[in-house]
């Protein structure tokens, strides 16, 4: 097994790191979704129920009915109303979690600029090694041709 260079190995921390925080972004994201369909939901529960409740007063019902209704979409409205919190504490995350992927991703290019510039720097060393074996090899060649004419 060829020996990783150290930045190779941070490098791929990174990404790990990185990939984690991405996942992090996915799952806030899909709860905020999910806490947007439920408000959503609510909301047209506490619809139907407003147009149930206009139905009974245009049919002349029982004022213990209406009131009993009217509780109820008092109800709904308690439960909008911690809905929409729960959703800007979603909104939050998805933000808080973005924020920190974009810091693992600016690490992650960051360290990927110096992998590469390292990479570089050992390619040349070993072209330099490579054409210094070259020159040795042609100036043996070269020295031999002298001696053995």
């Amino acid at each position: 097994m060829a020996k990783q260079k150290p930045f190779n190995v941070i490098h791929d921390v990174l990404r790990i790191s990185m990939e984690k925080a991405f996942e992090a972004v996915e799952i806030a994201v899909a709860a905020e979704k999910s806490a947007i369909a439920q408000k959503a939901m609510l909301e047209q529960y506490r619809s139907d129920y407003l147009k149930k409740l206009q139905t009974m007063l245009t049919e002349g019902i029982l004022s213990s009915q209406v009131q009993n209704t009217q509780r109820f979409i008092d109800t709904i409205d308690e439960a909008i109303s911690r809905q929409s919190t729960n959703v800007q504490q979603m909104q939050r995350k998805v933000e808080q979690a973005r924020s920190a992927w974009q810091e693992k991703r600016r690490g992650y290019r960051a360290m990927g600029v110096l992998v590469g510039r390292a990479d570089a720097q050992s390619r040349a060393a070993e072209s330099r090694r490579e054409q210094k074996d070259n020159d040795e090899y042609a100036n043996r060649q070269y020295a031999r041709a002298l001696t053995s004419a």
